[in-house]
């Protein structure tokens, strides 16, 4: 690129001139960050101009933020602008999309992203779940769109009757029961019409989570379900706990039990179930589950949080910010933290999830009566398995809808009852038969789960457990 001689005060003036051509302003870019703000607005900018903007903050993402024209200039604002241009590229939208969904969805551009038939709109499922999604394309997506997309479109709260009609979770249920039939009547081996009816009647219902505003100062807020950090329910009776190291743990995800078990169709109990875990898992792999009854929760919360928080960023002003909350060490060292919008969630029910697959079920699960051993026929089962597995990719398509910032490349999933999606060998030999509660998995070259399952006694009750996998 050209070297161009200018002071800021030069640039800047170039950068608010409406006027500007792009040549010039090319020759200015990635100069200064106010600059770069500017440039982010400008109507003149080109994709070439804003990629380099793109890249410019990418690389410098946790920069300390400027204050400009009394706005806090931190990355975030000048992507969101960058979202929001009607000159953006196709690739630069969709991973932006995903991240700020709300703005993106304010592009001018936006119908020539969703008629682009070479763009993967899935990618962008999170534009569906907007609740500023025009209805035109509501109604669209929900009558012709992927699974993903439908799953997507599920978690909107703000679809119109006429679109909820079409997107009923035993709609969609019914919809892969009928193609596992099809297998099923296409497969002539006995064993495995067996294993693939015993398949079909191992779903279970999930939910996943949908993310609403978190006021750290509303005592409801603290007593409604939280995941990954937030600000749960403490009292003098149910202090913060400690682990042993001393360090205050991280609040993973608190959950009420009474909506837990009207959504799992299960009765898991009527108190708030929090779990935390050690700041620095991967030095000191600590888990603390607990349930706390629901009378307790008269007894006066306190506003207790502890100074060195280690799982939230700070804001400019060193007050601990909620918002974008997520930066903990459970993605360490393969991840720097991601952003979620906020903490506090309500889970929606999207349908039911099936298992591993049907070798997990012959050869995994704790509970199966299918024998092996004594009901193989023919040496080529194994390769029949195999075949027919990597056409049952029913699971894929449902788990996706769980899935946290695709945009970011996190391969993470959060939900409450199902299954664990991704599992090596290991974790499924673990895990197969267990009743889930939550599960939460990140993937980047390992496999890292956290889980609580609950097993239910002879006299009613259900003790809960909590686990910690991680596997290559």
């Amino acid at each position: 690129m050209p070297q161009f001689q200018a002071d800021k005060a030069a640039m800047l003036k170039m950068a608010s001139d409406l006027k500007t051509p792009a040549t010039k302003l090319l020759l200015i870019t990635n100069k200064y960050k106010q600059v770069n703000y500017l440039l982010s607005l400008h109507p003149k900018s080109n994709k070439k101009i804003l990629n380099l903007i793109i890249e410019k903050v990418e690389s410098f993402r946790y920069d300390k933020p400027e204050k400009f024209d009394d706005y806090e200039l931190n990355d975030e604002l000048v992507l969101k602008n960058i979202s929001r241009h009607p000159k953006i590229d196709a690739n630069s939208f969709i991973d932006l999309a995903n991240r700020y969904p709300d703005d993106a969805l304010k592009n001018p551009s936006l119908m020539r992203f969703f008629e682009d038939k070479t763009l993967s709109i899935e990618k962008i499922n999170r534009l569906f779940e907007s609740s500023n999604l025009p209805v035109a394309l509501m109604r669209l997506y929900a009558a012709q769109g992927t699974q993903p997309q439908k799953l997507a479109l599920m978690r909107n709260c703000n679809l119109p009757s006429d679109v909820k009609r079409k997107l009923t979770p035993d709609k969609i249920h019914r919809k892969i029961l009928r193609r596992l039939k099809q297998i099923t009547n296409k497969t002539e081996d006995k064993f495995l019409k067996r294993c693939l009816d015993r398949y079909s009647q191992k779903s279970k219902l999930f939910c996943v989570p949908r993310f609403l505003p978190f006021d750290r100062f509303d005592l409801l807020h603290r007593l409604q379900d939280q995941i990954l950090c937030g600000f749960p329910y403490t009292s003098a009776k149910w202090s913060w706990p400690v682990d042993a190291s001393g360090d205050h743990m991280q609040p993973f995800a608190q959950i009420d039990l009474q909506n837990a078990s009207k959504l799992l169709n299960e009765f898991l109990g009527d108190g708030i179930l929090q779990l935390w875990t050690s700041p620095r898992i991967f030095e000191n792999v600590e888990l603390t589950i607990r349930v706390i009854p629901r009378c307790d929760g008269n007894y006066p919360m306190d506003n207790f949080y502890p100074d060195k928080a280690l799982w939230l960023k700070k804001s400019s002003n060193s007050e601990l910010d909620f918002d974008n909350c997520i930066c903990f060490d459970i993605l360490k060292p393969y991840l720097h933290g991601f952003d979620l919008d906020q903490c506090r969630i309500e889970w929606v029910y999207l349908t039911r999830m099936f298992g591993y697959g049907i070798y997990d079920l012959i050869f995994h699960d704790k509970n199966s009566d299918l024998s092996v051993e004594q009901e193989i026929q023919s040496d080529n089962l194994m390769s029949k398995i195999e075949e027919i597995d990597d056409s049952l990719s029913c699971d894929e398509n449902i788990v996706k809808a769980g899935d946290l910032y695709l945009s970011l490349k996190r391969e993470t999933l959060c939900t409450l009852g199902g299954f664990p999606a991704r599992a090596g060998v290991n974790t499924r030999n673990h895990f197969w038969g267990d009743n889930f509660l939550f599960v939460f998995q990140s993937e980047t070259d390992v496999i890292n789960t956290i889980a609580i399952t609950y097993h239910k006694k002879s006299d009613g009750s259900v003790s809960f457990s909590s686990h910690w996998y991680l596997e290559n």
